[in-house]
């Protein structure tokens, strides 16, 4: 309750959208009740129209469609940030991730190759392991290309 007063007393604060979209997920884990992932996405949303260029929001929106297999809006999401922040390996990461999810480890190889081609290097602990589920050798600072 504190989380949704703090939201509509400064409604373009993103943060405080997030917080209360990640409790809206941790209660859908917890009940199982779906409509706790449709208020986590309305967060986000909502959140999307006030900063739509800040990509946590769309990080929570793609975990958020993920929660109903909604693999193709969590990549859309994902391919949004990309577009946005090209630069940034969070993105790229998390939608190899999704790609992986969905068993589609062809299309999660791509996704590296596609940021190693844009000039990224994945050579945090995330990327590596996801680059490894996709069939990729771990990149690591020592083996930076």
């Amino acid at each position: 309750e504190e989380i949704k007063k703090n939201r509509e007393l400064h409604p373009l604060d993103v943060r405080y959208h997030i917080q209360e979209a990640q409790l809206a997920l941790v209660g859908a884990q917890i009940t199982g009740n779906p409509a706790y992932i449709e208020e986590s996405k309305a967060l986000m949303e909502d959140a999307i129209t006030k900063s739509p260029k800040r990509q946590q929001l769309y990080y929570v929106l793609s975990i958020s469609r993920l929660y109903e297999r909604d693999y193709k809006g969590a990549k859309e999401a994902l391919e949004t940030t990309l577009a946005h922040s090209p630069k940034t390996p969070d993105g790229w990461w998390r939608l190899a991730g999704v790609y992986l999810e969905e068993g589609d480890v062809a299309g999660a190889k791509e996704v590296f190759l596609r940021g190693e081609r844009a000039g990224l290097i994945f050579n945090d602990p995330s990327s590596a392991r996801l680059r490894e589920a996709a069939g990729l050798p771990a990149i690591t600072s020592s083996t930076k290309q």
